[in-house]
């Protein structure tokens, strides 16, 4: 399956706020892409006709990110957010995710692609 994300995860570095009594929360930027994330999810299973991936099976997270320009995030630091807002939809536990980036390029815009792979050379990755 392979979903499309018209943006970018905020890096694990910036999306966590503190508040007055020291508990951490999301902030608006991450609110946001987790919701977008999770429809986009939510419309590419649906057109897929994809089954929630069962905890006990690995599987494959291919990514790529395009970028607006040269100042971006570390790619390493945006697949936590990303992974999370995932799960529930896609996958039934991220314990089991493999994820990879395989391709990042500055492109002039914002974008996400990501493929799930659970089979590899024509065999289930868990066999």
């Amino acid at each position: 399956m392979i979903i499309e994300i018209p943006d970018l995860p905020p890096s694990v570095n910036h999306y966590f706020k503190r508040s007055q009594n020291g508990r951490l929360y999301l902030d608006a930027e991450a609110r946001a892409f987790v919701e977008l994330a999770k429809i986009c999810a939510k419309q590419a299973a649906k057109r897929a006709r994809w089954k929630i991936l069962p905890a006990g099976n690995f599987f494959y997270l291919v990514i790529g990110f395009e970028f607006k320009n040269k100042r971006f995030a570390d790619p390493n630091n945006m697949l936590k957010i990303l992974i999370d807002a995932l799960e529930g939809i896609v996958f039934e536990n991220d314990k089991w995710c493999c994820p990879m980036v395989v391709s990042a390029a500055i492109t002039g815009r914002k974008h996400t692609k990501l493929n799930v792979i659970t089979e590899f050379g024509g065999r289930k990755i868990n066999e």
